[in-house]
């Protein structure tokens, strides 16, 4: 168990230098299918990342969130859709959390409502 468990932390500290990776490219090349070119190669490696692990506890989690959640998220990403991407960008440990964990933060400037009062009455409104 000791090998496995060297294999996880191994997984999980590429997982998080090539989410670092795609966060910070994201700046550098616009959104497209140059950005989508770029990513290619992070998918390939949560591909073979998964195949590392042979313990099933350990397997089945991270399989899931790094080569399926991750990828498609990362995918959406390239073209500046889906819960990665955002005005202004998000910061990194929220991108990371966001990219492996199926979370959706919400940012709470968005979701601020608004109550006017108008004739003696409230009125509440989404921003």
């Amino acid at each position: 168990m000791e090998g496995e468990m060297k294999n996880f932390v191994l997984v999980w500290t590429t997982v998080l230098a090539s989410l670092l990776f795609c966060h910070k490219i994201s700046k550098v090349i616009a959104p497209g299918t140059t950005r989508l070119l770029a990513f290619i190669p992070v998918f390939c490696i949560f591909i073979y990342l998964s195949l590392l692990l042979t313990a099933v506890n350990l397997t089945s989690p991270t399989s899931f969130f790094e080569t399926w959640l991750a990828n498609f998220k990362l995918m959406l990403f390239a073209f500046d859709k889906g819960p990665l991407f955002s005005n202004p960008p998000l910061p990194l440990f929220k991108f990371i959390i966001t990219a492996c964990v199926p979370i959706k933060i919400s940012n709470k400037s968005q979701n601020k409502k608004t109550s006017t009062q108008v004739n003696g009455k409230f009125d509440e409104s989404q921003d």
